[in-house]
């Protein structure tokens, strides 16, 4: 009887650690960094104005939204999908040319390896992509991080 308590203690001490070591790493896949726009930004539904912006991310590893704080607004922003990138110390927002002005394609995340995608709009018309062969691509830098 002693040594099934003492088992079940073992067993309680071992899913709290389990549990720590989860809540711990959930805290760690986190980012959160700045940048500046140079120009007003399409981004997911909402249009972001010149200026200085915090972006945060919950969970680099299964970003499901990012949020976005700035110029007097706050957007919750649905990621499209997120790949596998090359590790490094630049991370970075890459806007796209589109009709309607510039959009943001993606934010690679290079301490985490991670690049973030989101859905841009294509080109309506078609004189507009006669004339946009290459769409013009800008990176803005993101500094920070964890």
């Amino acid at each position: 009887m002693k040594i099934l308590k003492i088992a079940s203690h073992l067993v309680l001490v071992a899913l709290a650690l389990a549990f720590s070591a989860g809540v711990g790493k959930s805290q760690v896949e986190g980012f959160r960094g700045t940048f500046t726009l140079p120009f007003e930004v399409r981004w997911g539904g909402a249009t972001l104005p010149a200026g200085d912006y915090t972006l945060q991310v919950d969970s680099v590893s299964a970003p499901q939204f990012i949020r976005v704080q700035g110029e007097g607004k706050s957007v919750l922003i649905l990621v499209g999908s997120h790949d596998p990138f090359a590790i490094s110390n630049h991370s970075q927002l890459v806007l796209v040319e589109t009709e309607h002005g510039y959009a943001v394609r993606s934010v690679e995340v290079g301490q985490y390896g991670v690049s973030v995608d989101f859905v841009v709009p294509h080109p309506e018309t078609t004189e507009y992509a006669s004339n946009h062969q290459s769409p013009g691509k800008i990176d803005v830098p993101l500094r920070g991080g964890h």
